[in-house]
């Protein structure tokens, strides 16, 4: 989670990410569809506009302002005071607002014409400059195209704040791209725990809807509980010196966000969305409770897939803690920079420790959300799961298992991005050699909390040493795996043995600390949720309640059972 709550896609049906994953530097199919879908939705704003002047025709050029977005052009004109940006003007319509009278001379009439050659002249430059800003937009590599689409709606839509501006690009909020059919209110007054239920059935819809079948290539389940999740984290890890939280509002035009809107609102992630759940809700929920309840119904669906299996397993219960109340924030010009870089544990400092007010051992805790979904190139800027496929569509502790039970060397220049740096299964188990699509990875963020370097926190872009355990301390660990240990349940003898079969290709015998008792800046914490996943439920469900409270001083309780 250390700067992602998940999302990454493939092509067909754009998957998204791992979780808290925060920034990223690349956009990729997801955002091209959510321009393609932004633009069917700007040019029905235009002609709804163009319907509207046509219907009041009485409206002269001193009457109200009609906004319209030329969907051409990409920049506002006034209907009523400008030509050429209404079509409903006829020619002595716009003579006379030149100053001319409908019967003109000579004169007058080429003055006219000059006059609008000019304008004309002018919203040319206007096109051939916006087209060159869009396709040099260099930090995330959105084409041109994609950039107009967006800008072209926050213009069109009024509810969008037109300042909120950051690297030319309009701020894009979640509470701007679901519009409620009725009325949407901004704080829920009142909840009860059949309302609850109701939002949660609501958003388990959806979520049966997904086959559970699972493969590296296609886990619908693992990508869009992934991808909820990661929404969630990025709402309420903006949370600093009071402001931001869990208030539903975030730039979805920001390069951190990339992939989001695919389970948001596009319906991109495997075909389906939150949309129409909100839709059924959101004139009583507020979109910051909403979002609130489907990360808790995705976490308490995907837990369900291990209560199957073992009865004696750890329950969720969300419901008897959720406190409702939240606020949607409209606009929230502050939050972009605020998510962690997973290149840093410095970051996971900042954000989770310094600004969520969490203690290491519960920010860990909160990491293992990470069990779910998976990192995308296109998204992310990173790739591959944090646990095996199957594992990454159940919320369990097997992100902390994994972490210490498996073997991990560095991977530079991700995509070949050298801004991407992240940690790579080596051990015998690993099969991405074979099967690109299914490399297990971890972040500089998420292995950190566990290993160490010297005294330094870890950087796969800097340091080459293997992260692995030693066996024979960490028997309970391997137990919880299986009894599998560096990918084979045949455990040699002696640590150099096991040190071969966690390091694979891993030249130098360099470790990453000390194999037998790692020192990661929450050491501790990671092996005891690795060893007794009921304790891992508990710090989580305690970090969880806490981050998504925090601003909000005066939330009440839904359910009390």
């Amino acid at each position: 989670m250390a700067s992602q709550l998940a999302a990454d896609r493939f092509t067909a049906h754009q998957p998204n990410t791992g979780v808290f994953e925060g920034r990223t530097e690349e956009m990729g199919d997801a955002d091209a569809a959510l321009a393609i879908k932004l633009q069917a939705q700007e040019d029905e704003a235009f002609a709804r506009a163009l319907a509207e002047r046509e219907a009041r025709p009485h409206l002269g050029v001193n009457g109200p302002q009609l906004s319209v977005n030329h969907p051409q052009l990409g920049v506002n004109h006034q209907t009523e005071s400008s030509p050429i940006a209404n079509p409903g003007v006829g020619k002595s319509d716009a003579k006379a607002m030149m100053g001319c009278k409908p019967t003109v001379n000579a004169l007058c009439a080429i003055f006219t014409c000059l006059t609008l050659t000019f304008i004309a002249a002018a919203v040319m430059l206007v096109i051939i400059f916006a087209g060159n800003g869009g396709d040099n937009d260099g930090r995330n590599g959105r084409i041109g195209g994609a950039n107009a689409a967006d800008d072209r709606v926050a213009s069109a839509r009024p509810f969008l704040a037109p300042n909120d501006m950051t690297s030319g690009r309009p701020f894009l909020t979640p509470h701007a791209l679901l519009q409620c059919p009725t009325n949407a209110t901004l704080t829920t007054s009142s909840m009860t725990c059949t309302k609850y239920d109701a939002v949660v059935a609501s958003v388990t819809s959806i979520f049966n809807s997904l086959s559970n079948v699972c493969t590296a290539s296609f886990c619908p389940q693992a990508d869009f509980g992934g991808c909820v999740l990661r929404l969630a984290g990025h709402d309420f890890m903006d949370f600093s010196g009071g402001k931001g939280g869990a208030d539903a509002c975030l730039d979805m035009n920001d390069a951190d966000n990339a992939g989001l809107a695919a389970c948001l609102h596009t319906s991109n992630e495997h075909g389906v969305s939150l949309a129409p759940a909100y839709h059924q809700h959101c004139s009583d929920v507020s979109l910051a409770d909403f979002l609130v309840i489907a990360g808790e119904a995705v976490m308490t669906l995907t837990r369900a897939s291990v209560l199957e299996d073992n009865r004696a397993a750890a329950p969720l219960d969300f419901r008897s803690r959720f406190r409702y109340g939240r606020t949607t924030a409209t606009t929230c010009d502050f939050a972009r920079g605020r998510l962690p870089d997973p290149e840093t544990c410095s970051d996971v400092q900042r954000v989770f420790v310094d600004s969520l007010g969490l203690q290491w051992s519960d920010a860990a805790a909160l990491m293992g959300v990470h069990t779910l979904g998976r990192a995308r190139v296109e998204n992310s800027g990173y790739d591959g799961w944090w646990s095996d496929p199957e594992n990454s569509r159940r919320f369990n502790n097997n992100y902390f298992v994994a972490m210490l039970a498996k073997g991990w060397s560095p991977e530079r220049a991700v995509g070949g991005n050298p801004g991407k740096n992240q940690w790579t299964r080596s051990d015998d188990g690993a099969t991405h050699q074979r099967d690109r699509a299914s490399k297990e990875m971890m972040l500089n963020s998420d292995l950190c909390l566990a290993f160490d370097e010297n005294g330094a926190d870890l950087d796969a872009r800097t340091q080459n040493c293997c992260a692995w355990v030693s066996a024979d301390n960490f028997a309970a660990v391997i137990s919880n795996n299986g009894g599998e240990f560096c990918g084979s349940n045949q455990i040699p003898r002696g640590n150099g043995r096991q040190r071969n079969q966690c390091c694979q290709g891993q030249t130098g015998n360099n470790d990453c600390g000390n194999e037998n008792s790692p020192a990661g800046r929450a050491a501790g914490a990671i092996r005891h949720f690795a060893e007794n996943e009921a304790a891992w439920i508990v710090a989580f469900q305690r970090a969880w309640t806490g981050v998504t409270q925090n601003g909000f001083g005066d939330l009440k309780p839904a359910c009390s059972a």
